[in-house]
């Protein structure tokens, strides 16, 4: 935002070198597979789709490649949703009670699941504690998970419940392929949504002074930069 855009070439070389922050393998393999689509992007479109509207680009009605916990005490349900996800192209993991899915999700790094698809009445441990668990630790790393309640209750203290315990979406057993699929996407749409807010006020309070209002240096070297950076290519051409 401060500076002019680095050539596609130049771009990708300093992703692949880490230069612009260390990167697992895993990103760099999906950036080397489809970097021929998007120089064919650049090519072809007058406008980059990244470039005004994020969201409809990354958020397709696909599951591909999301990363889902399934929490269900039930065998049979779990491996049927477990199936209804993978055709999808979710990758899918499972556990069987609340106590079983804060273990799991402890050993994780923060976002490592895109959503949790959360059984409300279990045994050891219920849904409802359970979420109400993950949202207390949340606090602390500023990361908020969509969680989808699944259940056969269908009364409306029983949808009260699961969103005062802090869960994001309702859906009643057995679940359908189309309303699972909308109410995942919807939640992630909502979180991407919620990040980019918290982004742009980051950046605000990055580059403004907390008690006059105006721009601190913080915002003046990064103007100084992107002076210094026009002089540079000017110099060049």
């Amino acid at each position: 935002v401060y500076r002019k855009a680095f050539s596609c070439d130049k771009a990708y070389e300093m992703i692949m070198n880490d230069e612009c922050g260390v990167m697992s393998d895993k990103m760099k393999h999906c950036l080397t597979a489809c970097r021929d689509k998007l120089d064919d992007y650049i090519l072809n479109s007058s406008e980059f789709p990244f470039a005004s509207e994020i969201s409809p680009y990354v958020f397709k009605d696909t599951l591909n490649g999301l990363k889902i916990m399934i929490v269900e005490d039930n065998e049979i349900n779990s491996q049927i949703t477990k199936e209804i996800l993978e055709e999808e192209g979710a990758v899918v993991i499972t556990a069987e009670n609340g106590l079983d899915c804060l273990s799991k999700l402890s050993g994780m790094p923060n976002g490592t699941l895109d959503a949790i698809l959360m059984d409300i009445n279990m045994p050891v441990m219920d849904g409802l504690e359970a979420t109400r668990r993950i949202r207390k630790s949340e606090l602390s790393i500023g990361y908020t998970i969509p969680i989808i309640a699944m259940t056969a209750s269908t009364s409306e203290e029983s949808i009260k419940e699961a969103l005062g315990a802090g869960m994001n979406a309702f859906l009643t057993k057995p679940v359908r392929v189309a309303s699972l699929t909308k109410a995942l996407l919807e939640n992630m749409r909502n979180r991407y949504k919620s990040v980019q807010r918290e982004l742009s006020q980051v950046n605000i309070l990055a580059n403004t002074d907390a008690l006059t209002g105006v721009k601190n240096s913080t915002a003046y070297m990064a103007s100084i930069e992107s002076l210094n950076e026009e002089i540079r290519t000017k110099d060049k051409l």
